[in-house]
């Protein structure tokens, strides 16, 4: 299990990654493969063959110089000859043309080619390799030694190296062919992943052209037609609830006329409480509403608004004096955000926050190029930790709590429609104890 882990944080996330890792071990299995069964089977009989057929030309031109006895005008011809029909640089001399060096045979071919001529040739070898040529004396007699020149182009088959040079190119080629192919086979597939993802919070991007392979097309097309089903159950839904508010609202509208136009009832005790269970009933209904249309976004244009100055505008409507309090770590904290959303989102919290509590502190702390935290720390009664995931749910309500509801209605929407509205706007929302011994409400806005 502990292997398979390690496994599988070594496996790169994207699935380009992934594709493009799995062909490429698969190409590079096939190239060793390749490479070994070429080395083998064609490479070293290849190399064996050419060197046998050099050392055997070798040892019939030094056999033939031998049997002329000296014969310096019989030499002459057979060193012409050679160089006629072998292609071998070849003279005699009474000294050994270089010094004798071991450490000159290090190249491999050498080696194989110094082992071969001694097992042919019963006279002493000096090999030289030099300047890609390959230097051979044989000393025949005491004073006396056959050289031959050759290049080692006829003395050997090409090196190995230029073989793994050749395949390396080609895998190397061949991956990035299909690092290209395949980016443009995904590129529909993060667009698909694009327009879901926005979708999700509310933007409609449009239609989403179908592209790529026949499964991405029968994918897009599948996006295509949800998000539409998704839409029109969206707006009958949400003219649907209008039509129920405006009939309601109408019927309270009247109740309330009624009940201003009767004099009789005025006096009455229970009528006051009548016009305020009527105003009530007004607010909710809005809030119904109001969550409703938090279900669809219609795309908004983004603005690049100065946060500390929305929240001082959000202050500036509350009629309660509260001690309120703006902290900030950057000389300019704005982001690129819907104005009206923001200003939602900030307003229901304010409300809440000073609804319940004497003391508030608005933290703002931008990281570079990543988020925008909003914190809002209060000295109120707060709200128990194991609740915490439960108020973001709609018409949930705390008893003997408080509740972040707009106008101190406990209608259990509040905390609802914020958390779609900081959604739809790409950020998160998240609650903690404050260090003031009350509520912590925490927003991360993306930059």
């Amino acid at each position: 299990m502990l292997k398979y882990n390690i496994l599988k944080k070594l496996i790169p996330n994207t699935f380009l990654s992934r594709m493009f890792l799995f062909i490429g071990l698969i190409i590079f299995v096939v190239q060793i493969i390749y490479f070994v069964m070429f080395y083998d089977y064609h490479f070293r009989q290849n190399r064996a063959k050419t060197i046998n057929n050099n050392v055997k030309n070798i040892s019939y031109i030094v056999l033939t110089i031998v049997k002329a006895k000296n014969n310096q005008k019989l030499e002459a011809q057979i060193i012409k000859e050679v160089k006629e029909h072998f292609y071998i640089n070849t003279n005699i001399s009474n000294v050994l043309p270089f010094i004798d060096n071991k450490k000159n045979v290090s190249k491999y071919d050498v080696i194989l080619f110094y082992k071969e001529l001694k097992k042919r040739i019963p006279y002493n070898i000096y090999v030289k390799y030099i300047k890609q040529n390959l230097l051979i004396s044989i000393q025949v007699k005491n004073d006396k030694f056959l050289n031959f020149l050759l290049d080692e182009n006829i003395v050997f088959v090409p090196s190995f190296l230029i073989t793994i040079m050749w395949v390396s190119v080609t895998y190397i080629i061949l991956l990035c062919l299909i690092f290209l192919l395949f980016r443009n086979q995904i590129k529909p597939l993060r667009m698909l992943a694009k327009y879901s993802r926005m979708f999700g919070k509310g933007e409609d991007l449009g239609y989403l052209k179908p592209a790529g392979s026949l499964e991405l097309r029968q994918a897009i097309f599948a996006f295509n037609e949800m998000k539409e089903k998704i839409k029109n159950h969206i707006d009958q839904r949400t003219l649907m609830l209008s039509s129920i508010s405006h009939d309601l609202k109408t019927s309270l509208t009247r109740m309330q006329l009624i009940l201003e136009l009767t004099d009789e009832i005025k006096n009455e005790s229970f009528y006051k409480e009548l016009i305020k269970e009527i105003n009530n009933m007004n607010d909710m209904i809005t809030s119904y509403l109001e969550f409703a249309k938090t279900g669809i976004k219609i795309v908004k244009i983004k603005e690049n608004i100065d946060v500390v100055i929305l929240i001082k505008k959000c202050i500036s409507r509350i009629k309660k004096k509260k001690k309120i309090e703006i902290v900030k770590n950057a000389d300019e904290v704005s982001i690129e955000v819907n104005e009206s959303s923001l200003t939602r989102i900030l307003n229901n919290i304010i409300d809440n926050a000073v609804s319940y509590s004497n003391k508030i502190i608005i933290t703002i702390v931008k990281e570079e190029k990543k988020y925008l935290t909003i914190l809002v720390d209060d000295d109120g009664i707060g709200i128990p930790k194991e609740k915490y995931s439960e108020v973001f749910k709609p018409f949930f309500r705390l008893n003997n709590a408080r509740t972040m509801e707009n106008k101190n209605l406990n209608v259990g929407l509040g905390l609802a429609i914020v958390k779609d509205l900081v959604i739809q706007i790409g950020g998160k929302i998240e609650l903690d104890k404050s260090p003031l011994k009350g509520l912590r409400v925490k927003i991360d806005l993306p930059v």
